[in-house]
């Protein structure tokens, strides 16, 4: 009977410190049996649902950890970068490559990855081992989190693997796109591509899927149960096709397709536009799901549109992105009478007003929405954690110094400056200060910080007042939106996104070249020209 008791009882839990190994230089906990490092925020549910270690169990674990200094995971990297330690203690070393172009370097796992950079970033076809190298890696975090790292030295293939293949091909997935082998272009001979809806149709699901999803079941959606939506939503349909189109011209900037591709993707949206306004004039629990995801859509066309369309004239100033001419918004209504035919012009561009406006007129479908066969994407639409408001930090202090005679204005304003009204000063302080929670939301975030993320913490949150002012290119609502180009440039990663915050603060600059404190203004956004990447002692034109 003993014995049988005695292998029922579970074994004996580790000891903290033997499973939770604390790597002190990186600020960071290394789970010696998973083998990659834990976010300081996600221990408790690692312990419970890695571990089974439940309850009462945990809290030699949680007391062990609260003795420890331990750094969010942008800053485990950051730490990393600058004590260049390899191979890191506990963490696994896998084969990879690393891209040989000048000044690049970046890291990846695969062979395929490697060709799909290549094309991405440089614009041409990689050429197998002349363009990469093969070096060891590591990583600290999986996931959305995942960034290598290496010592530029070549795997030893015939030593031991530190882990097992397993575990090194769960490492592996990465986020970034994946382009298929059909499209990569020759460095020598154009691309022949087939651009009927069939083949449109499958390069949004084998190519660009992967580009628009954030994680792996947002990837899943894309490729799989949204395409299906299509098949009984024509908008749908021709928003995917729309959308397909215009990545293939990025994909082939230079070809002689590029522009008919243009044409193609500005047709199937033509066809597609009507007939969402109409679907949306009735939003019910059978279409709302095809609803949200063309939504999603028509924000990607609208932004991969006008890049297109600024690659094709380089003279053309952008917009001010977040303000458009004023006109009657799409009418909305769904099921429960829910509408906004109360509404007058707006000033919102058709993306945005999606954002700012779609969750409330569709609040009465949201609960189908949540429960329905796209829930993700319709959590992308919440509204994002608050984060502590308190002393103001120091982007905060400096967007607050700004305001002309403002107690808190620092020496690089002038006493000749014009003054604001004290409704002018409200709003820009209340839109200042939802801008600095927007930085700290995305420190919080660190590098699941997504494109979705940097539409909707400052775009939604701001007032129409602001809207306002900035239609009237007042100067404080310019260069608030400056220093937003930063949050932009964060997420340039993205295809559809890509130059656009140059582009935008290039606009912003050169519509504050025409206020009579313009070098007082440059000097102003000094930071965010310098994160951005502009030239200061470029010559900045305004073209309208």
């Amino acid at each position: 009977m003993s014995s049988s008791t005695t292998s029922l009882t579970p074994p004996p839990d580790p000891l903290p410190s033997q499973l939770l190994h604390y790597l002190p230089g990186h600020k960071a906990l290394i789970c010696s049996t998973c083998h990659y490092a834990i976010q300081p925020t996600a221990i408790s549910r690692h312990l419970k649902d890695i571990h089974q270690i439940h309850r009462a169990r945990r809290r030699p674990f949680m007391s062990y950890v609260s003795t420890l200094d331990l750094a969010p995971p942008e800053q485990v990297i950051d730490l990393q970068t600058k004590l260049k330690i390899f191979p890191v203690p506990g963490l696994p070393v896998v084969e990879g490559l690393m891209c040989r172009y000048e000044g690049c370097e970046h890291l990846c796992a695969s062979t395929k990855r490697m060709r799909s950079h290549w094309l991405a970033v440089h614009g041409v076809a990689a050429r197998g081992d002349l363009d990469w190298n093969a070096v060891r890696l590591q990583t600290f975090f999986r996931g959305n989190l995942l960034k290598y790292f290496s010592d530029g030295l070549a795997c030893n293939v015939g030593t031991k693997a530190i882990v097992d293949n397993r575990v090194a091909d769960e490492m592996i997935y990465e986020y970034d796109a994946i382009i298929h082998e059909d499209i990569i272009p020759s460095r020598t001979t154009p691309p022949t591509l087939d651009t009927s809806d069939a083949g449109l149709l499958k390069h949004f699901t084998t190519n660009t899927a992967s580009t628009i999803s954030t994680n792996p079941t947002t990837r899943l959606l894309w490729e799989t149960t949204i395409p299906l939506l299509a098949q009984t939503n024509v908008f749908l349909r021709h928003g995917i096709l729309s959308c397909s189109a215009l990545h293939l011209a990025h994909l082939h900037p230079s070809s002689p397709i590029n522009a008919h591709l243009t044409l193609l993707a500005s047709h199937h949206q033509d066809i597609a536009m009507p007939l969402f306004r109409q679907t949306m004039t009735s939003v019910t629990p059978s279409n709302c799901d095809a609803v949200l995801a063309f939504a999603h859509l028509l924000i990607i066309i609208s932004f991969a549109s006008e890049t297109q369309s600024q690659t094709h004239n380089k003279n053309q100033n952008d917009q001010l992105m977040l303000v458009s001419p004023a006109a009657p918004p799409m009418p909305i209504t769904t099921i429960n009478g829910n509408s906004n035919a109360h509404e007058g012009d707006s000033i919102l561009p058709p993306w945005l007003y999606l954002l700012r406006s779609g969750c409330s007129i569709l609040c009465d479908i949201w609960d189908y929405l949540e429960l329905g066969p796209i829930s993700t994407l319709a959590g992308q639409w919440d509204i994002p954690v608050q984060v502590p408001d308190g002393t103001p930090p120091p982007l905060l202090a400096h967007l607050l110094s700004l305001i002309p005679s403002s107690p808190l204005q620092n020496t690089i304003m002038t006493s000749t400056q014009n003054t604001w009204t004290e409704h002018e000063i409200t709003t820009y302080i209340n839109s200042a200060r939802s801008l600095d929670l927007a930085f700290r939301y995305r420190a919080i975030l660190g590098t699941e910080f997504t494109t979705w993320d940097a539409l909707r913490v400052w775009p939604i949150s701001i007032s129409e007042e602001y809207l306002n002012l900035l239609a009237r290119r007042h100067e404080g609502a310019l260069v608030l939106l400056g220093f937003y180009c930063v949050l932009l440039k964060m997420v340039e990663i993205r295809w559809y996104f890509e130059g656009r915050a140059q582009r935008l603060l290039r606009t912003v600059l050169a519509r504050l070249d025409k206020s009579e404190d313009a070098e007082k203004w440059r000097r102003a956004l000094c930071w965010a020209i310098k994160e951005v990447g502009i030239d200061e002692s470029a010559a900045i034109k305004d073209t309208e």
